[in-house]
């Protein structure tokens, strides 16, 4: 079983609308409501993928009573700590004319002291029945900015894989707690270490520093340049196929689901590469964060190319 952890849970409600402008009046053409976060991205793609998944974090009100609906739509348990307050609503229009994506994301509930003991609580028991553990997103008000590292801490400690994929502070203090892999794109990257980052070797030097804290894998997302990866002391290259974009929005987050699946699977670090880079090339195919088509990501495990970069 896998378990994921969305701390910031929401409602995302994707808009197309062509043409799309500041101070305008329009009618979408289409429009997806999906329980969301980045953590239930993944959970929907490690879904997918044929896996059994739990979700946990903070659900509050009827926002969050649609978010647990949705859950149990995808065929996963979700076991929610649920909160005061109104779960988040995230928007995003998608101007297929422009190009361009704009999102809106609120902040959601405020996160109480007694509610953050029961998550933990909670937490101890949902991994002790878990293969592999993956924690997403940006964390809600009330919520310090260490919880991913004493999650981290935990998961060591009950020896289950950890995958985080956050930033800023929340990632920062998440590292000190060695989790198994990160996740971060270059901008990321680069505020994690304070510095600029203008190419591969850049980039390789980097996590090569980030895992002298102790962390196996490094997986840099680079957009349509595929990905760059630290696992195990080797560093490999995706090269990402060209492909019309439909919606990138969670792409990030079925790499994880890939790289969750790979891990639980027993595949070899090369392989597991290779899904997540399948499964994130698959997302930007099709409407919803996380939605991914079995046979697609089969087509491109097989014919994506990752090379070994010698240092």
């Amino acid at each position: 079983m896998i378990l994921t952890i969305t701390l910031n849970a929401a409602i995302d409600k994707t808009y197309t609308i062509g043409g799309f402008h500041a101070g305008g009046n329009f009618r979408p053409s289409e429009m997806h409501a999906l329980a969301g976060g980045k953590g239930l991205n993944v959970s929907r793609a490690a879904r997918a993928l044929g896996c059994q998944v739990t979700a946990t974090g903070f659900v509050g009100g009827h926002n969050g009573a649609f978010i647990e609906d949705g859950v149990k739509e995808m065929g996963v348990r979700p076991e929610f700590v649920y909160v005061d307050g109104e779960s988040r609503i995230c928007i995003a229009v998608l101007d297929p004319q422009g190009g361009t994506t704009t999102e809106i994301w609120e902040k959601g509930p405020t996160i109480s002291s007694v509610a953050c003991d029961e998550f933990m609580d909670k937490l101890n028991d949902l991994t002790e029945q878990a293969n592999v553990v993956t924690a997403s997103g940006s964390l809600p008000q009330g919520v310090a900015d260490t919880i991913y590292a004493d999650i981290a801490v935990l998961c060591r400690r009950l020896e289950k894989p950890f995958i985080l994929d956050t930033s800023g502070q929340a990632l920062a203090e998440g590292i000190k707690g060695k989790p198994t892999m990160i996740k971060p794109n270059v901008h990321e990257l680069e505020a994690l270490l304070q510095k600029n980052i203008t190419d591969d070797d850049e980039i390789i030097s980097a996590a090569e520093e980030i895992a002298q804290n102790g962390i196996d894998i490094i997986a840099v997302s680079m957009g349509e340049k595929g990905s760059l990866v630290w696992a195990y002391g080797l560093v490999y290259k995706v090269k990402a196929p060209y492909v019309e974009v439909v919606d990138a929005v969670g792409s990030g987050d079925s790499m994880v689901a890939g790289y969750a699946a790979g891990i639980e699977m027993g595949y070899s670090a090369k392989d597991m590469i290779r899904l997540g880079a399948a499964c994130a090339t698959a997302n930007v195919l099709t409407y919803g964060a996380g939605t991914i088509e079995p046979d697609t990501v089969q087509r491109f495990f097989s014919q994506l190319e990752i090379y070994d970069i010698k240092r």
